[in-house]
């Protein structure tokens, strides 16, 4: 039986050894963060010196494994994520009756991987999708999205394109990121104008994490009548797919003005 390359390793003991190469030898574009990490000296990688005999000799980069560099890749992750302003975690909200399935969506552990929060404005929707995104970002890239305004951006684009005689224009940053694979959370759906080139993009949207079962926080403040009226019955179906999809009412009660609808 053919051994592995890394069976081989195992067998004659070779242990790979991580050096910091000089930094002139691989200087990256820029200089070093002024705080550096004392075991890549700020650059985020290594290289692990391998034997002449090795695949990868002389050396593979390989990404740096100090603690270091966690707190640097959770803000990175956070600042593109599409946060507002006011963005607050889970330790600083209140909890009511989604908290507990936002928090165990965004650590990947809910028993399915669609949340649908419903409620009045300011039952608290939007604030628990962008707590669930934040705790995500603690591992993971994932991202927060106004649906209305990603495709207003997007439309944006078209008509400029067509304005300026470009054929192939910049997309806006927002709308590539509801096709990401990490956990997006798609806020406000019922206050989007559905002509039917934005029912199409819904459309898109949808399927493409539904038929990925993509981890998805979806808010809106529709009943049933006005979800009927307004969206499409291949959205609905897919909204309504009980077999990937939790769905959870918020109290009827504003949190900012304390107003009961």
């Amino acid at each position: 039986m053919t051994e592995s390359l890394g069976e081989i390793f195992k067998r004659i003991g070779y242990k790979a050894k991580a050096i910091i190469v000089p930094e002139q030898a691989r200087k990256a574009p820029g200089d070093p963060p002024a705080q550096r990490c004392p075991q890549c000296l700020g650059y985020g990688f290594q290289i692990i010196e391998r034997d002449k005999w090795h695949p990868d000799f002389p050396g593979t980069r390989v990404s740096c494994d100090n603690p270091y560099h966690q707190g640097e890749r959770v803000g990175g992750r956070l600042r593109v994520a599409g946060l507002p302003a006011n963005a607050k975690t889970f330790e600083e909200l209140e909890n009511n009756a989604g908290t507990a399935l936002a928090l165990a969506l965004a650590h990947g552990i809910a028993p399915k991987p669609w949340l649908i929060l419903t409620g009045p404005p300011g039952s608290g929707k939007s604030a628990l999708a962008i707590a669930a995104v934040m705790e995500r970002c603690k591992t993971t890239a994932a991202a927060y999205i106004v649906l209305r305004d990603a495709l207003e951006e997007l439309r944006a684009s078209y008509e400029r394109s067509k304005m300026e005689g470009i054929f192939n224009f910049e997309i806006a940053d927002s709308y590539p990121l509801l096709f990401s694979k990490g956990l997006v959370a798609i806020d406000d759906l019922g206050a989007l104008r559905l002509t039917d080139w934005a029912a199409e993009r819904v459309i898109d949207v949808i399927d493409f994490r539904w038929r990925n079962q993509l981890d998805t926080i979806i808010t809106h403040d529709m009943d049933g009548a006005r979800l009927r009226a307004t969206l499409d019955r291949r959205v609905l179906d897919r909204l309504e797919d009980q077999e990937i999809v939790l769905g959870m009412r918020l109290p009827e009660r504003s949190y900012r003005s304390g107003r009961a609808w």
